[in-house]
């Protein structure tokens, strides 16, 4: 990654525009927003290079649908722009996520993964928990749940 892209807390204000742009584009303006964006533990950062915004990452607790656990973590709205992918923005952001988490004594941080972004979860350590699935704001893309399960040692 170029250490020239600073990863930072940034509010949900700044998160939005980029989100709605890169993920939820044929919504209304603030569609992407989540109903965790505003727990008071809930955490979003940025990838700023110079002034911009390039990548944003959130992680809130929240488990699962059907799971009451409190000490798992939901990695959500990661979203990078086109022009700095394969560029290591999106693997520091998660990184920096997955840190939030185990600092809170979390166990497992789980993701909704669109199908085209398997390999690069895959890649920092999470694996399918379920099957695919289509949702119904977003069509031409499957989705499924995947989780990495942490300890809070020195591991990575």
């Amino acid at each position: 990654m170029s250490d020239r892209i600073e990863i930072k807390p940034v509010t949900i204000a700044e998160v939005l525009p980029l989100r709605d742009r890169l993920l939820r584009a044929s919504l209304p303006a603030g569609g992407s927003e989540l109903r965790s964006d505003r727990n008071a533990d809930t955490l979003h950062l940025g990838a700023i290079f110079g002034d911009e915004l390039v990548g944003i990452s959130t992680i809130a607790r929240e488990a699962p649908p059907n799971d009451q656990s409190k000490d798992v973590w939901r990695l959500c709205g990661m979203a990078v722009s086109a022009n700095w992918r394969s560029h290591g923005v999106g693997s520091a952001l998660a990184a920096a996520c997955i840190d939030y988490a185990k600092l809170a004594a979390g166990r497992m941080v789980w993701c909704s993964a669109r199908e085209s972004a398997f390999g690069f979860y895959r890649s920092i350590g999470f694996d399918l928990i379920g099957e695919l699935y289509n949702r119904a704001d977003i069509t031409g893309e499957r989705y499924a749940r995947m989780a990495r399960y942490l300890s809070n040692d020195s591991e990575s």
